[in-house]
Parts: structure tokens; C-alpha cells; sequence
């Protein structure tokens, strides 16, 4: 990625302290992220003000700031009435400048790792770029598209919603040319009335579609026919992916073994198998989005499977981890597995993982599990509700922390063993305890119950004891 001075002072109609020594390697909101020749913009937020560390990007190696109240500095700077427009006019710009065919995701589930997979997948095809981490909102997402070099041929940019309309502000500035909708589900559910109005939320991705712009639908989505008015009112091409028979690209068959998923599909009449490092099944829709999306582009789709191959879970999102607690010994019953799907939790994505997690095969089954947050009125409802997918999935122990939790463990049958704690640090004590050679553990809630402490602090009692852990996958070991 390369700004150069005059491309930004046009894009921002900033003014200039003066000349920039060299152009912009990068654009960067965090002074602890600066590295020499970046672009440091200083972003007023509700905790911190970004001008405060000005100074600090300087030291780090900073060619210059974007700013909105110059300092007495030396580094170079560009004043703009706000530095939250100005970044979202330099994404305008970057957009502008670029030939990319750009792909813009969001739903209530599987937002992050459908970009993983269709970008892995437009890799094999050409230049491409894609968000980095989760920077769905209105800071993240006009900054990975400011980040998109102009040579780029292919971008993936995942867009998230907390409320109605914000979707509609960020697709005007991505302006994609394939719009993806992975699923509706009760997400952010306190901030709407019904699930009807989350649909509709989320289609506003099709706003901003270019001319003959496509839209990806999920064909088994309850809310497959509402999405699909909204994507004909903006005159799109639909492409529906999913099992149903009538989907353009068809899922066949998923079949699950040790080693992950193995995928048959029926992209537009042309069969295709693929494999997938990855347990959950929902994984196979995205997957086979992002080879529609691929089909789309006129690309290889065969190359593209093949670069599916060996695609695991993401961190915090399912990823997988062995830890074998007797050396000594070579088989798979000296292990744990532990899967760290701790990044975050609705009702939707807690089902699947509980689901998978019962189709571990010969072994003690462990959820540790908290609250899912942000669900509003239906918390209590939808954390209870959870009981029959443990019972259904045959899991032996849960352990819980959070008040939306209890309720869950107050509603388990006798038969499951049920340990209610009273934070994450508990919790993991108490699994610490009673972990033995075999167990299947998942770990899974909100980001905002600190869930992935548990990880961490499990990581680090092994590594204590020089417990041998694999992240790479069984047959590393």
C-alpha cells in the first residue's frame, strides 16, 4: 500500500504542515503499531483521544499524522475538520483508484471466516486483499479498504452492525461489486425489535452495490426471501448458495472425519470435491461461497478448492488444539482437545459448536460455556433454550459463569454434571480439576466475558508443567 502527499491532501482536502519526507507505507490508528514511514491518525474515540500520542507515533517512526488539532511537533501533519471523515474519504479515494472487484460480507454468524475463505480462495487468482482481523466497523472497515493497494485485483471486506443504518453508511463507501449475506440470526438482538428487522438491517449491503452487482444469498436462510426483494429493489444479480436443491451453488453432501470435512458441491452444474481442517459444518457453506464467488469472477474453482485444503479454524473462532499429557505414550487417548471457540457467542453459533462437539467420537464431552450478550429481552429465554442442545449433542460436563448462564445450569437434567463459577478464573480452576486423558473440551462465550482467559490461562498451566501442545493439528504430532 503507498500514499503518496498529494493523493492524501486531494483525498482529505487536509492542509499540510509540511512536506511528508517520503510516501505512506501504511495508515495505522495505534501509536504502538507505528512502524517507520506510516501514517498515524488520530482518531477521537469514547475512552481515548488520539492526538494525545502524535509525539509517540513521531518516536516510533511515523512520516506523518492526520490530525484534527495540530500539535507543536516537528512530524509532519495534515489538519482535517475530523479525522474519522477524512479517513473514510481516503477509503473513498483508495476505492477509486483501484480496478479490484470487491466482495463485502456480513450476517449474524460466519462473517469473519467466509472473508478468510474467499480471500484464500481469490489468492489463487490474483492480488488480493482482505480486512485484517474483525475490522467490520465504522473505524475498521473504511480503514482496510484505505490499506487496499491500487494493484490489487481482488478485495475482502467484512462489514458489521450493531444498529440499523450502519451497514447502509459503510456499503456506500465499499461499494462492492459482489455482496454476501452469510446468515440472520439473533445477534445484537437488544438493539431490535424481531429478527425480521435484523434482516433487514443486514441487506442494506446491497445499497451500495455497483451496477450489476451480485448478490450471494443463503438459500436455506429463513429470511432467504426477504433478502432476496431487497437485493432484486437494487437491480442485483442473485446467486443463492446453500443444500437446497434449486441453489445455484449447491451443497451435496458433508461428511466428517478426523481430519475435518469433505465437501461434494454442485457450483453452477460443475461438480466439485473439496476438503476442509475445519469441524463445524457450517463451515461448508462458506467455503462454498467463497467458490461461487470465485465462479463469479471467472476464476479456477478447482485451484481454489485446492487452496481450501488445510484451511482450519481461526483463532478464537474453533480453532483446534492437541495437548498430549503423557509423553510417554503415542496414542490419541493421552490427549485433550481443546477447542477455543472463545472469540464470541450468539445462539446460532453456540448450537453449532455444541453441536459439533457431540459428534466427537469416544470420549468425555465438556462445554465450558458464558454469556452470550447483547440478546436484550430474549437472554434469559435464549440461554436456557441452549439445554436441549447439550442434551441432544450427549455432553458430560458444563461448566458456567455469567448471570445468563445460570439459568442454563439451573435448567440442566441430573444426569449431566453441572459446575456454575463465578468468573473465568474460577471456571478454569475448576476444569483445571477435573480434566483427564481423552476429553474433548469447548470453550465459547461473549468477548465480553473474558472467555479466552480460560485458554491462556490453561495454556500456561500446561507450559508450567511441560505438557507437550500441538496447534497445528493431529498430524503434526
Amino acid at each position: 500500500m503507498t500514499w503518496f502527499q498529494q493523493e492524501i491532501i486531494e483525498a482529505t482536502q487536509g492542509k499540510l504542515t509540511k512536506d511528508l519526507p517520503s510516501a505512506i507505507n501504511d495508515i495505522v490508528l495505534d501509536h504502538r503499531s507505528v512502524k517507520k514511514g506510516d501514517l498515524f491518525v488520530a482518531i477521537k474515540g469514547q475512552n481515548h483521544d488520539g492526538h494525545e500520542f502524535v509525539s509517540l507515533a513521531a518516536k516510533a517512526g511515523a512520516s506523518a499524522a492526520l490530525v484534527s488539532t495540530p500539535s507543536h511537533h516537528s512530524l509532519p501533519q495534515i489538519t482535517t475538520k475530523d479525522t474519522l471523515t477524512a479517513l473514510s474519504q481516503m477509503a473513498i479515494a483508495a476505492r477509486k483508484r483501484s480496478q479490484a472487484k470487491v466482495i463485502a460480507v456480513t450476517g449474524s454468524v460466519g462473517k469473519t471466516g467466509t472473508c478468510r475463505l474467499v480471500a484464500a480462495c481469490l489468492a489463487t487468482q490474483g492480488i488480493t486483499h482482505a480486512s485484517k482481523g474483525n475490522l467490520n466497523n465504522h473505524i475498521g472497515a473504511p480503514l482496510s479498504l484505505a490499506r487496499m493497494p491500487q494493484e490489487t485485483e481482488f478485495a475482502v471486506f467484512e462489514l458489521g452492525m450493531n444498529h440499523a443504518g450502519e451497514i447502509a453508511k459503510l456499503t456506500s463507501i465499499i461499494a462492492p461489486d459482489i455482496a454476501v449475506i452469510t446468515r440472520i440470526a439473533e445477534s445484537h438482538s437488544a438493539n431490535f425489535n424481531k429478527l425480521d428487522d435484523i434482516a433487514k438491517a443486514k441487506a442494506e449491503i446491497f445499497d451500495g452495490l455497483t451496477d450489476g452487482g451480485c448478490a450471494i444469498i443463503n438459500a436455506d436462510d429463513p429470511f432467504a426471501d426477504l433478502l432476496t426483494q431487497h437485493a432484486h429493489a437494487k437491480n442485483a444479480h442473485i446467486i443463492t448458495v446453500g443444500f437446497a436443491e434449486d441453489a445455484d451453488a449447491r451443497i451435496i453432501k458433508v461428511v466428517r472425519n478426523a481430519n475435518g470435512l469433505k465437501i461434494d458441491a454442485l457450483i453452477f452444474q460443475q461438480k466439485i470435491s473439496y476438503y476442509l481442517s475445519m469441524y463445524e459444518e457450517h463451515w461448508a457453506l462458506s467455503a462454498t461461497i467463497a467458490l461461487a464467488i470465485t465462479h463469479k469472477l471467472n476464476g479456477d474453482i478447482n485451484k481454489a478448492a485446492h487452496a481450501l485444503t488445510g484451511f482450519e479454524n481461526l483463532e478464537g473462532r474453533g480453532k483446534r488444539h492437541y495437548i498430549r499429557l503423557n509423553e510417554m505414550h503415542s496414542d490419541q487417548n493421552s490427549e485433550i482437545v481443546l477447542i477455543d471457540d472463545s472469540y464470541n457467542a450468539s445462539p446460532a453459533s453456540m448450537q453449532a459448536a455444541i453441536a459439533s462437539l457431540g459428534q466427537e467420537p469416544g470420549c468425555r464431552r465438556i462445554a465450558v460455556l458464558a454469556d452470550m450478550l447483547e440478546l436484550g429481552k430474549q437472554s434469559y429465554e435464549s440461554h436456557q433454550a441452549l439445554v436441549e442442545h447439550i442434551v441432544k449433542a450427549g455432553i458430560n460436563i458444563v461448566i458456567t459463569y455469567g448471570a445468563y448462564m445460570r439459568s442454563l445450569h439451573d435448567a440442566l437434567p441430573q444426569n449431566i454434571q453441572a459446575i456454575h463459577c463465578v468468573d473465568a478464573e474460577d471456571a478454569t480452576m475448576r476444569l483445571i480439576i477435573i480434566i483427564e486423558a481423552g476429553d474433548h473440551i469447548l470453550v465459547k462465550g461473549s468477548n465480553g466475558m473474558k472467555s479466552s482467559q480460560i485458554v491462556q490461562q490453561l495454556f500456561n498451566t500446561f507450559n508450567q508443567k511441560n505438557i507437550e501442545i500441538n496447534n497445528g493439528g493431529r498430524d503434526a504430532i
